[in-house]
């Protein structure tokens, strides 16, 4: 223990007198703690050059990159400032704060969408699945189909904070465009607890409902909902195809004629604004 605390000590004096006495080492330590970061960097890869490998100024080099960077990215010049947090991240791995200070340099200018999304992804690599970065990752990947990927996000949202009615109305929305039925459900029980008089999400749980095999459940949303809004011609067509499919063919006949009577009074004869589209069965 002894011995390996001493080698570490040598190990030490020698990087220190190294700095001492090599002079593009010592230039570069003058220029980096007096904010000259183009003339540390040169300095430092000067004694790269020269050096064992061992005694390659990696941390400093690195540090005198950051420091350019930063220095830059507070002037705005974000496309300038990332070749050298890259150089800084090869040299001692990434860190966080580099590429949160590369993304904050970026949404203040009119960067492409796909840009962001990268800058996004990365942090969230890197352990940064703040609400805000998640939420725009979500929106973003939205914006460009990436659909799957905001499926992934959702869920990761989820996991960080309760979602608003109108982030777990999107996630109902995406799930039943990509047929993941099975992730469906509990946000369709959770949205029709939290808003139990909006008719398109109860006629989008009754229809999950009947999929499932929960006919009653789904019978009694039909029902109740014939009655509460007996001047919505949907919710007649979505009973009548309901008593259709359980074999009740003098009940679908009443609820698809008034139905019909409904839309021949609000909507012209060939006119079809049927705002639920049909799911797959």
């Amino acid at each position: 223990m002894k011995a390996k605390g001493l080698t570490i000590r040598l190990a030490a004096t020698s990087l220190l007198l190294t700095s001492c006495l090599d002079p593009d080492l010592r230039r570069g330590d003058n220029a980096l703690g007096q904010g000259r970061y183009d003339e540390a960097i040169s300095a430092y890869e000067a004694a790269r050059t020269r050096l064992p490998e061992k005694e390659h100024p990696r941390d400093r080099l690195a540090s005198a990159h950051r420091s350019l960077a930063m220095t830059l990215v507070s002037q705005g010049r974000c496309d300038d400032a990332r070749p050298h947090y890259a150089l800084a991240r090869a040299l001692t791995g990434p860190v966080l704060i580099d590429h949160q200070q590369l993304y904050e340099c970026d949404i203040t200018r009119d960067v492409a969408p796909e840009n962001l999304v990268e800058d996004l992804k990365v942090l969230v690599e890197l352990g940064d699945k703040r609400p805000s970065v998640l939420r725009k990752l979500m929106q973003l990947e939205l914006t460009l189909g990436r659909d799957e990927e905001a499926v992934k996000r959702l869920v990761e949202l989820e996991a960080q904070t309760k979602l608003s009615n109108s982030e777990r109305k999107r996630f109902v929305e995406l799930l039943l465009r990509l047929d993941r039925r099975e992730l469906v459900w509990p946000h369709l029980l959770e949205l029709s607890r939290l808003e139990p008089l909006d008719p398109i999400t109860r006629l989008k749980f009754a229809e999950l409902a009947e999929q499932r095999g929960e006919h009653a459940l789904a019978a009694g949303i039909y029902e109740k909902m014939s009655l509460e809004f007996p001047n919505n011609p949907i919710v007649f067509l979505r009973l009548a195809d309901f008593r259709t499919a359980r074999g009740d063919a003098d009940g679908a006949r009443v609820a698809q004629a008034w139905a019909d009577e409904l839309r021949g009074a609000s909507l012209a004869p060939t006119e079809d604004k049927r705002p639920l589209k049909k799911s797959r069965r």
